[in-house]
């Protein structure tokens, strides 16, 4: 049976139109709106030199995070900022709703201690002041925020604001915070103010600020070293978790569960017990070797210009395995810094990171004497 819709007359018509367009640009409108997450809530415990995913659950979905985004916040300031500069406090860095340092227009403070502001006492005011200071204006310093979560190639993250109060366009996931908050703890700025429990800033008028975290596993939980709490009734709690156990960095992830410190430890507590580093290859040592076109050596040996670790289960069930993806061989000359391929490392098939591949040294070309002296070798 086919339906179909009578046409009585011309205004009948106008309205249905009227109705076909309301639909459409409904539809326009929201292809690009964040899904909707059914669970409403997502945990993830991530490894923070591979960013592999140790536990989780709708890690992917989008959904708000309150000052949990102050991560992204201090890792656009340590990047981006000097934190040394003294900052002189703008009008509109003055009376932020939400958590506050109290901060009031014309003091100053170094940009270190406004961070400090930002995470300790997740100062709305703090965040703006930082904004400003380093991007000159909220807009241009939202835009660094976003152009780093594409650098990190993000998929599931907007953000309208550094401090996290509540906008239907600013969102995460569990699994995008978490790599946001692993390429933190590789900054040593970012990784000491997360860490601090208590730090004395610069007061009013000439007086001290005392600040205490708020992050109460930094006192409770063996080994804890970060990051952020949040909450807004619309994100709920929400906290970013992180601890350093036998050379393994976890970051744990929580948005929207109401016993966040509880859970974070019994997270991070299931993923030391359960895994361990395993050193794949050491700096700048050879691994393998690539054949020389034209060289004054014939073969050269090809290296990391890094530690690689991974994390892999304590009870021997996954299998670590590599795969080289090289050219036949280098025509000479060739700088050292220049990559020449790479190496991917799996674990049961799933591939948890690629590395570029370098010579030891640089390769220099042949000259007339060289050519001269193969040809009596060969003699």
């Amino acid at each position: 049976m086919v339906g179909y819709i009578a046409i009585r007359d011309k205004k009948h018509l106008k309205k249905i139109a009227i109705f076909l367009v309301a639909i459409l640009t409904f539809t326009i409108f929201n292809v690009n709106m964040p899904p909707a997450c059914a669970a409403g809530s997502a945990e993830i415990v991530m490894e923070a030199e591979s960013l592999r995913v140790l536990e989780g659950a709708n890690i992917h979905c989008r959904l708000p995070m309150a000052s949990t985004t102050k991560a992204m916040t201090l890792l656009v300031a340590v990047e981006k900022g000097n934190l040394n500069k003294v900052v002189t406090i703008p009008k509109e860095a003055v009376g932020i709703e939400g958590s506050s340092i109290y901060l009031q227009a014309g003091e100053k403070l170094t940009l270190r201690e406004l961070c400090y502001g930002l995470m300790l006492s997740s100062g709305n005011d703090a965040a703006v002041a930082v904004a400003i200071a380093v991007a000159g204006n909220l807009e241009s310093f939202v835009a660094l925020m976003n152009d780093k979560a594409k650098e990190l190639q993000l998929k599931d993250t907007h953000f309208t604001n550094p401090h996290g109060l509540h906008n239907d366009n600013h969102y995460t996931s569990a699994y995008d915070l978490a790599v946001i908050s692993c390429c933190g703890m590789r900054n040593k700025d970012f990784r000491s103010i997360v860490a601090t429990q208590n730090v004395k800033i610069t007061g009013i008028n000439g007086g001290v600020r005392y600040l205490s975290n708020k992050n109460k596993i930094l006192k409770l939980y063996k080994d804890s070293n970060g990051i952020k709490t949040g909450f807004t009734k619309k994100a709920g709690r929400c906290f970013i978790a992180s601890s350093q156990r036998d050379g393994m960095q976890l970051v744990c992830v929580l948005l929207n569960v109401p016993a966040m410190f509880e859970r974070s430890m019994q997270l991070m507590d299931k993923a030391h017990k359960s895994y361990f580093i395993k050193k794949i290859a050491l700096p700048h040592q050879s691994i393998f070797g690539i054949n020389i076109k034209d060289g004054t050596c014939s073969r050269m040996g090809l290296c990391l210009y890094e530690e690689v670790n991974i994390p892999i289960r304590k009870d021997d069930t996954e299998t670590v395995s590599a795969k080289l993806k090289l050219p036949d061989y280098i025509a000479a000359p060739h700088k050292k810094e220049n990559s020449v391929g790479t190496i991917e490392i799996y674990i049961d098939n799933n591939l948890i990171f690629t590395k570029k591949l370098y010579t030891m040294s640089d390769i220099k070309e042949k000259g007339v004497l060289d050519h001269f002296n193969d040809i009596i070798k060969k003699w």
